[in-house]
């Protein structure tokens, strides 16, 4: 008598192929998974730097032409050799230049609960228009200025160098990167700005 050939598979083997398939489809998952939100990742990190360089823009032009700064503190001034801020030194959440193109003022906007946050560039322009913008909703929600006052030389004459200190912090507005910050300092020269006591109290 011929024995008849067994035929399909056992239940342990189901289970080994069954087993081996979802490891495989496990690690090809977590491959493309890891591939996805670094894209995802890198293309908002990309977002918040288009952000921060469109308002960068704006506010390089209008301290170019800048006669004069405006803060809600009096200017930090450092001497020649100092390098360090002190620790205590406090920083503005709004700047105002003033010069040929008309005024305009750059501050922190709303970060209440539910609104957006945003850097809002506000004033007048030459021809007296209101100017109103936002930049980076929602994703700005930190923005620091100091204006700082370096003491210095000009050849063998003093001079006092003005700067504009940018803190800025950028969330994500995409769910999926919580807590996923970015940090820009910047510091912004004037071009027309002089070396001047403007804003030191007059002497009697």
């Amino acid at each position: 008598m011929i024995a008849k050939k067994r035929q399909g598979f056992t239940f342990p083997e189901i289970v080994i192929v069954v087993s081996l398939v979802s490891m495989i489809m496990l690690t090809i998952f977590a491959f493309f998974s890891s591939g996805v939100r670094s894209t995802v990742k890198g293309k908002d990190r990309l977002d918040s730097i288009r952000a921060m360089t469109l308002l960068l823009a704006d506010m390089k032009k209008d301290i170019a032409n800048a006669e004069k700064i405006e803060a809600e503190n009096l200017p930090l001034q450092i001497g020649e050799t100092e390098d360090l801020f002190p620790d205590d030194v406090v920083y503005d959440r709004k700047v105002t230049f003033t010069g040929k193109d008309g005024i305009f003022s750059y501050s922190q906007g709303a970060a209440a609960k539910g609104e957006s946050s945003f850097v809002l560039r506000s004033g007048k322009n030459a021809r007296g228009e209101d100017v109103y913008e936002k930049f980076g909703v929602p994703r700005i929600n930190s923005f620091e200025v100091l204006h700082v006052i370096k003491k210095g030389k000009f050849g063998s004459l003093p001079q006092d160098f003005n700067q504009v200190l940018i803190k800025m912090v950028l969330d994500s507005n995409d769910p999926r990167l919580p807590e996923d910050k970015l940090y820009f300092t910047h510091v912004l020269v004037p071009n027309r700005l002089p070396g001047s006591d403007w804003s030191s109290p007059a002497e009697n």
